[in-house]
């Protein structure tokens, strides 16, 4: 085993014991920010990666890419314990986005799996905005939304 690999091991041991506040405070000192949940269990698990991903690299962008067409493809249930909601573009299913351009009020509402404006789906914010305004756009710049959260 080499030096990294014995570092990041030594790591994880100490991640395995660690209370739900270091925890915090060590996901904190990773992200910059605070985490969604105070688990202790999710937590370890992503503190875990975190210092893994920042020792080894992350998936790649074609593993994310792949990751987010199966995504679409599945059917959660996502009432079950600890299963998650996937959000389309980090925005929090059922919320409203409005805005208003030349002089059209419009209102898209956050689906699971995209948006609806005017009972037309969308896979992509983008996609809508470029249906509205006949050009292509950032969808988050169009709406004004802030840049997604990595």
């Amino acid at each position: 085993m080499t030096t990294t690999s014995n570092t990041i091991e030594a790591q994880l041991r100490e991640i395995a014991t660690m209370s739900t506040e270091a925890l915090v405070a060590r996901y904190m000192q990773l992200t910059g920010k605070e985490p969604r949940r105070n688990y202790a269990r999710w937590l370890r698990k992503r503190v875990a990666w975190l210092v893994q991903e920042n020792a080894f690299g992350g998936l790649s962008v074609a593993a994310k890419r792949r990751i987010t067409e199966l995504q679409r493809t599945l059917e959660l249930p996502l009432d079950l314990p600890g299963a998650e909601e996937i959000r389309p573009a980090g925005l929090m299913v059922g919320a409203t986005i409005e805005k208003e351009w030349r002089g059209q009020k419009i209102r898209v509402e956050v689906l699971r799996d995209g948006f609806e404006w005017n009972g037309e789906r969308f896979t992509s914010l983008s996609a809508l905005a470029c249906r509205i305004t006949g050009t292509k756009w950032s969808g988050r710049l169009f709406f004004g939304l802030p840049k997604e959260a990595r």
